[in-house]
This record gives C-alpha cells, sequence and structure tokens, in this order.
C-alpha cells in the first residue's frame, strides 16, 4: 500500500472531537483524557489522512475492558506495539461506512492508543506536536522529511521504514 500524504485539512480537528466524543461515548469515565497528537494535529502541516488519538486510561487496570469495549465498535486491536504502557488499535478507513450509523460518524480513520497514566510515549508525542505547532522551522524541516521519507518507501508500501526514518529528526526535537 502507498504512503499517501496530503495537505493539512482544518477539518481534521472536528473529526478529532467527533472521535473523542465517541470514544468517550464508550469508555466514559476509564479515561483521563483524549489528545490529539501527530501530524493532523499540527496546523500546516501534510499528514497521512488518518487521526492519531491518544486515550490516557485512569488506571492500568482499565486496558482489558477498555480495548473489549473498542474491538467491539470494529478497531483492530495490535497490541503492544512500541511500549507496553499503551496498547495500539486502529480503525480503519474502509470500515467508516459500515461503522458510522452506530458508532460514529466519522469522516477518515484513525489510530487510537490507549495509554497508561504517565507513559513516556505519551507525554512524547504531546511535547513533539506542541514543538511542531509553535516553531514553523521544525514543521517545514519535519514536512520534507516525511515527503522524502514517503516517495522512498511508498513504492513497496514499507510503512516500517518510513516510520523509522522519521526516528532521528523526532528524537532530536525531544532532546533539543
Amino acid at each position: 500500500m502507498a504512503i499517501h500524504l496530503v495537505e493539512h485539512d482544518q477539518a481534521w480537528a472536528n473529526d478529532f472531537s467527533a472521535i473523542a466524543a465517541a470514544l468517550n461515548g464508550r469508555l466514559g469515565a476509564r479515561v483521563l483524557r483524549y489528545d490529539h497528537v501527530g501530524s493532523t494535529a499540527v496546523a500546516g502541516l501534510a499528514a497521512k489522512p488518518k487521526i492519531h488519538v491518544d486515550a490516557t486510561l485512569r488506571s492500568a487496570s482499565d486496558l482489558a475492558e477498555a480495548v473489549c469495549l473498542i474491538v467491539r465498535e470494529g478497531y483492530d486491536d495490535l497490541g503492544f506495539l512500541y511500549s507496553t504502557d499503551e496498547c495500539q488499535l486502529t480503525f480503519a478507513a474502509n470500515r467508516i461506512g459500515a461503522h458510522t450509523a452506530r458508532f460514529g460518524p466519522f469522516r477518515v480513520g484513525h489510530r487510537l492508543c490507549l495509554c497508561f497514566p504517565g507513559s513516556p510515549g505519551a507525554r512524547n508525542r504531546l511535547r513533539f506536536r506542541d514543538q511542531l505547532r509553535a516553531r514553523k522551522d521544525l514543521r517545514a524541516a519535519y514536512e520534507t522529511l516525511k515527503r522524502q521519507s514517503a516517495q522512498l518507501h511508498s513504492a513497496n508500501g514499507d510503512w516500517t521504514g518510513y516510520s523509522r526514518s522519521k526516528t532521528a529528526f523526532i528524537e532530536t526535537v525531544l532532546t533539543g
């Protein structure tokens, strides 16, 4: 599958709000907060048209029930892909029509991270997002990197390579 970046869409903020409201309707008090992170959360930054939502759980003990509730709504449970303190789930764009009447409405697919309280990954995603929002130079450099990486890795659909190619830049921003 090709890696496709699009220009920033101002409607992504509303998409996030709709997704967070739907999730809150299912998860309720199990979640302390919802954060819009990733490139779709940064005005003026090209992105994959997929909203990234971090949902910080009240307690790690809420995870199993939260995953069951969300999987029931059509999400795919990807498990603990990157760390042991956040569970990744995805709602594919091709499922939108089938679920909008019951759970939605959604315009775009999205990634959901159910994060334990104090998750370093969630904290770093917020810090990175905030740096990109605050600094036009970082935003421009990151977009250039993303476009080059998408072009390099798109032909063979190498999503892992695409993601890894951004890691050094992200780490530099977070430590700088």
